[in-house]
């Protein structure tokens, strides 16, 4: 069995530590907790790999832009030949606060392009997923303008249990992952 956890996000120097970037920093956090490097893969993304027991895993962060972050997800799922219930979307969500956590079986896109993008690909909304808070920006700001500005505040914590949920949801499983983290208060 392979697991494959994909962090949205868009690549480049000038957007790393922004709000759309926290898919990103959820898989490089988990690549760090599990002590296992990210390194180019065999397409236009950038993967790390891993293996416990039970499972092999991989992480991967698409290095196409968010909005066609689906054609790098199809490829991955394609090539490593992954079921559909061992694939987790990790992004940021604007209708969450800041630091709240949900692991979702399945759902639309909620107006997330990177989301919709890889809905799109797949061909269904049966995508397991783990989107988090980002909050609303203020009314004078424009969301686009929120979501690829960087964070006001540190995110570390946030980010540290996110990642902490990628990892029971690899061993557990998304009911089990969404049982601990969805109701967590940040």
């Amino acid at each position: 069995m392979k697991k494959l956890v994909v962090g949205l996000g868009n690549p480049g120097k000038e957007f790393e530590g922004t709000r759309h970037n926290i898919g990103y920093m959820v898989v490089e956090k988990v690549a760090e907790l599990e002590k296992i490097p990210f390194r180019g893969g065999k397409g236009m993304w950038l993967e790390a790999r891993g293996k416990k027991k039970e499972y092999e895993f991989m992480l991967a962060k698409p290095l196409t832009y968010m909005n066609m972050s689906g054609v790098v997800v199809k490829e991955i799922v394609d090539q490593e030949k992954v079921d559909l219930p061992d694939l987790l979307i990790v992004y940021d969500d604007m209708d969450l606060p800041l630091g709240k956590l949900r692991f979702r079986p399945k759902g639309g896109s909620g107006g997330h392009r990177g989301m919709a993008s890889v809905i799109w690909a797949l061909e269904t909304e049966e995508i397991p997923r783990l989107r988090v808070g980002i909050g609303r920006p203020p009314l004078h700001i424009n969301p686009v303008d929120w979501v690829l500005s960087k964070f006001d505040e540190d995110v570390s914590e946030v980010v540290e249990r996110a990642a902490k949920g990628v990892q029971v949801w690899m061993e557990e499983g998304i009911e089990r992952a969404a049982n601990l983290f969805n109701k967590e208060e940040t």
